[in-house]
Order: C-alpha cells, then structure tokens, then sequence
C-alpha cells in the first residue's frame, strides 16, 4: 500500500521507527551502521535503549501514543525481511529515488542478517519531488503482487543498487 501513515506528512526520507514492546525510537535520516547496530545490541543486552546513547545521535524518544496511528508489523501485510516473530522491529519510511535511502538500504540488510530477532518493514513514502519514486512504488506493488515478499526484495534491492534504472 502507497499511503503515508497519519502524522508521517512533512517527515523525509528515509524515516525509520525502531519498534520494541516498551520503546519506540524515530529515526529521522541516513544513519550509519554503527548507529543501527549500537542500538539493537543495547536493546538485545539491557532491554531499552537509554537518552544518554540517542543524544549522542541527537535523536528524541517518541511518545508511544503517538505511534498508535502507525500500524504495527504484519508480515502478511509487510514487505519484510528477517524474523516473523522480532522482538525488534525496523519499519521503513522510503522512497525508491531518495538517494540517502538507497544509502541506508545496505545498512539495514546488514543489520537484519546479522540478528535473528529484528524485522524490516518496507513501508512507502514517495516524495513529490522524486518524478520516478511513486511509478517505481506501483511498479514495486505489482512485483509483489506476482512475485510474493521474494520479488519484491529482489526488486528493491536492484532498485537501490542502481538507482539509474529509474531513469530508463
């Protein structure tokens, strides 16, 4: 579904919610690796993440009420990559023409290969000033439509890997 959620208008991309039963952490940006991987390991060692590391990013912890706009993961809905049943969840604001998005692509394929208990939901934000991102986003639905969660990852990440084909 191409929809922005409720409360997602005006954010970029790419906008990430790190998802756990107690906390829910936005992620505004291209964040590296390290960021991503710092904030699972402390989630998987002391079961939250503290202010003290999120400031050090300059990132705010968000109200949980606002989130209940936001669905949650659904992996019959989701286009998703990792475990069925995360006890951490990354859900994916992008835009398959944003070019800090294709950057964090490889970063959260990493990240949901190396733990067993994060899942990745792909979720569309298509900006209006990407011409190519929303045709690129229907196109994306059809893949999956056809081709299941499978083809739609296969189709996102040459997506990412080339973002040229977008021009063709």
């Amino acid at each position: 579904m191409i929809v922005a959620a409720a409360g997602l208008q005006g954010i970029g991309t790419p906008f990430n919610l790190i998802i756990t039963d107690t906390q829910v952490i936005p992620v505004s940006g291209a964040y590296p690796y390290e960021f991503f991987n710092l904030v699972i390991q402390t989630i998987n060692e002391t079961g939250v993440v503290t202010d003290d590391i999120l400031e050090q990013f300059e990132i705010t912890p968000m109200d949980y009420s606002i989130t209940q706009s936001i669905a949650g993961f659904d992996p019959e809905k989701d286009h998703y990559k990792g475990s069925m049943y995360p006890t951490i969840t990354i859900i994916e604001y992008s835009d398959f023409e944003c070019p800090f998005c294709a950057r964090i692509h490889t970063t959260l394929d990493q990240i949901v290969q190396e733990n067993d208990n994060v899942a990745w939901a792909y979720r569309h934000l298509p900006l209006n000033f990407h011409p190519q991102a929303y045709p690129a986003a229907i196109a994306s639905e059809c893949v999956a439509q056809e081709e299941g969660n499978e083809g739609f990852w296969e189709f996102a990440d040459a997506l990412f890997a080339d973002q040229s084909l977008l021009q063709k």
